[in-house]
């Protein structure tokens, strides 16, 4: 990264304005001249610059992001992502033993009933199968309103008086066999490139969707936190969830406008499920 470019964009760190319009196309240009440079380590340091400078309240980072066209944020993002690719060490050499046929333990069949740990204490419970990444058991439970109830816990949670049947394994494809080579070789066709479709995300928030992530951050949680944790996570981001609908850049957004412990509990949910928190947003900085 020049000198100059390292002193322009400290230069934005320490101006004293408010979300200024300047400030924002200095920071416009500092990403595009990281792009230009092909450099990763330059655009690591313009990405900790705008950091700062969003952080202290000189510039919107989501403003900057979407003011860019998708071709510069793809390029930003890869940049950033560059990694050195280590060659693949051989593999030993060594004889493969003929496979023995394990005998397979016995299981029960779902439902189960017994108890399983919830706000501290063993409840009467019954296990009705997996989530969706086979991870955690889906329990149901009695309520103290006499209600049923529906919550995730790990298997260790969980205590059945039989070994619980593992989620069935992803069937590996068969190759088919390969056919005698003929006398001339048929031709190679190279198919035509289809172009990659971005998945179409919902403009804006839709007002079931945040009623809905209000509700878990508001009433769920305090009913589940921190023991049925994961249970929070699937009702955020499972299977036609409301937040499984939205960018970060969309979360972020709408969550301006709420309370601070509705930002906070999202933004936590958000980390635990994407690995990085909203701060990050969708755009690399």
């Amino acid at each position: 990264m020049s000198n100059n470019l390292v002193a322009e964009s400290v230069q934005v760190v320490r101006s004293p304005s408010q979300l200024d319009p300047e400030t924002h196309t200095e920071c416009l240009g500092f990403i595009r001249a990281a792009i230009a440079s092909n450099d990763r380590q330059t655009a690591l340091d313009i990405k900790n610059v705008l950091a700062d400078v969003c952080q202290q309240g000189h510039a919107d980072r989501a403003a900057i992001w979407l003011d860019l066209i998708p071709i510069e944020q793809q390029n930003f993002k890869e940049l950033l992502a560059l990694l050195p690719i280590a060659p693949p060490e051989p593999a030993p050499e060594t004889a493969l033993a003929a496979p023995t046929a394990q005998p397979e333990p016995q299981t029960a069949t779902f439902p189960i009933n017994d108890q399983a740990i919830r706000l501290g204490h063993w409840v009467e419970a019954r296990a009705i199968g997996w989530n969706d990444e086979g991870t955690q058991l889906v329990v149901e439970y009695v309520r103290a309103s006499g209600d049923m109830g529906e919550m995730l816990v790990f298997p260790e949670k969980f205590a059945p008086t039989e070994p619980i049947a593992l989620p069935a394994p992803t069937p590996t494809p068969t190759p088919e066999p390969e056919l005698a080579e003929s006398a001339e070789p048929a031709p190679e066709i190279t198919p035509a490139p289809t172009p990659e479709q971005e998945p179409e995300l919902t403009p804006a928030i839709a007002p079931e969707d945040a009623a809905k992530m209000r509700e878990i951050a508001l009433v769920w949680w305090p009913e589940m936190y921190p023991e049925a944790l994961q249970s929070l996570v699937t009702q955020m981001f499972g299977w036609n969830a409301p937040a499984r609908k939205y960018s970060a850049v969309q979360i972020a957004g709408w969550l301006q406008g709420e309370d601070e412990l509705v930002r906070d509990r999202i933004s936590e949910l958000w980390l635990l499920k994407h690995g990085e928190g909203l701060d990050s947003l969708d755009c690399g900085f």
